[in-house]
């Protein structure tokens, strides 16, 4: 939403810190931000994608973007309708300055914001003032599906097309809301549609005649578990009015991840931060700020472990051609459409049936860009010191198989006092537990052991650990 753009092409190499590359990303050459990006999106607030954090591939289109508090890629492209319902296979989604000074003529002045009559150069009927949905705020950076193969200068195309948003980074997301400019009467079936794992279709939204510069802000319903998101400018075919390919426009502020009302503080791992060396050395739950202080560490000897931190981010929503020995810790199973392969996670009383997203492990290797699981056993330490102390209410674990029998958690209170010892029942490969911690109040500490402690055996991941639970009252 901000207009000026400061270009960093140093960030490029600490944003693949940050959260890895995959081929596809390392086509990236430059980013565009306004502010230093966090690796964690700021507690009660929504994530909203502005796209004044974007990233261009060499041939200058914007490949991805992130959202106003995070990291995480998502993937994007945009592609001209060529004929009916067809598309063409280069994309071109590029940003579009909406507070240039007018007018600027070729058919983009309808993309200005605000309007004329708000004090911007917007030009059209929908966007006035009084209309149903005026233009009066000044939105920035828009993106837009280029006019042609050159992303400058940034025109949006008349021939209608669609923009898609990958946002598999994130495991899925939860949209709240998106604000289009532009749909015109000739370009009425626009829609927004929202797919789920496996490819499933959650919903379908069509996109209001806001008339010439008008703005809509189109409610999506705070649909969970979205993993892509289609944007359809003009409908698929031939505009019913003119008889040709039509639909233009502009879409901003992307909506996600709206924080809900919990009875639980919950460590999701969405929200990290990572030391010098790449690893993860903090975490805050959905609702608070406080910091979490997290290390892990590869078993070396029965009862030894490295002095090395190896706190890693996981995300379990990748597919299972990811290979490397960690489909075992893929969410949801595969024969619930995700990537997960094991016996334990088909079905029975650890059936992993939902995605997880983002999950904490201890890595393989000193690389902290190859996020892969541990084989050889090890413990993750949660240091809850910064809160005082908190009531440990569970633990979701992945992946405990029978030869990683003795794995356990531990909770510490006050002078390093034992509390609670809870062993990890055997899930098998793939399985899921929730891991009941009795609400255990004084806690400081907390450790997870993967494997007996005096073996060199033991891996899987962690997730949603739910501390500081509000208590159920009683039924009267």
């Amino acid at each position: 939403m901000k207009v000026k753009l400061l270009k960093y092409s140093t960030l490029l190499a600490a944003a693949a810190v940050m959260f890895g590359c995959n081929p596809e990303e390392e086509e990236l050459v430059n980013q565009e931000i306004s502010s230093s990006g966090l690796a964690m999106p700021a507690v009660g607030t929504c994530e909203t994608i502005t796209f004044d954090k974007v990233m261009r591939g060499k041939d200058g289109f914007v490949s991805a973007v992130m959202s106003d508090v995070a990291t995480t890629p998502i993937m994007v492209s945009a592609y001209r309708r060529t004929a009916p319902n067809t598309y063409s296979k280069i994309s071109s989604a590029n940003i579009f300055d909406s507070g240039q000074k007018g007018p600027l003529g070729n058919d983009v002045d309808d993309l200005l914001t605000p309007h004329k009559e708000y004090g911007g150069w917007g030009v059209g009927d929908g966007g006035r003032a009084g209309k149903p949905y005026k233009n009066d705020t000044a939105l920035g950076s828009l993106m837009i599906i280029n006019r042609t193969d050159s992303p400058t200068p940034a025109y949006d195309t008349n021939d209608g097309g669609k923009m898609v948003f990958d946002f598999s980074g994130y495991g899925t997301v939860t949209l709240s809301s998106i604000t289009v400019l532009d749909i015109d009467s000739y370009e009425r079936g626009s829609r927004v549609l929202l797919y789920g794992l496996g490819d499933k279709r959650l919903k379908t939204i069509e996109l209001a005649v806001s008339g010439n510069n008008g703005k809509q802000i189109v409610n999506l319903g705070n649909t969970a578990g979205v993993v892509r998101m289609e944007v359809y400018l003009g409908p698929s075919g031939i505009s019913p009015q003119n008889g040709k390919l039509s639909g233009s426009g502009a879409i901003d502020n992307i909506v996600f991840n709206c924080p809900q009302q919990e009875a639980c503080e919950n460590i999701t791992f969405n929200r990290y931060t990572r030391g010098a060396d790449g690893f993860v050395a903090e975490v805050t739950s959905n609702q608070s700020s406080t910091p979490i202080l997290v290390s892990a560490y590869r078993r070396t000897a029965a009862n030894l472990y490295s002095k090395v931190n190896a706190a890693n981010i996981f995300n379990s929503g990748q597919p299972s051609s990811i290979g490397n020995q960690v489909t075992d810790i893929l969410t949801p199973h595969m024969n619930f459409g995700g990537g997960g392969i094991g016996d334990g996670g088909a079905s029975g009383a650890f059936v992993n049936n939902t995605a997880l997203g983002n999950m904490l492990i201890v890595n393989r290797t000193t690389d902290p860009l190859k996020p892969f699981d541990y084989n050889g056993g090890g413990k993750l330490v949660f240091d809850f010191s910064r809160f005082g102390s908190v009531s440990m209410g569970s633990v979701t674990v992945m992946d405990i198989d029978d030869y990683e029998s003795g794995a356990k958690i531990v909770l510490f209170g006050a002078g390093n006092t034992v509390l609670k010892t809870v062993t990890l029942a055997i899930s098998n490969n793939n399985g899921k537990q929730m891991v009941d911690l009795g609400n255990t109040m004084g806690v400081t500490k907390m450790e997870i052991h993967l494997g007996a402690t005096n073996k060199l055996t033991g891996s899987g991941a962690i997730d949603n650990i739910a501390f500081n639970c509000v208590p159920s009252l009683p039924s009267l």
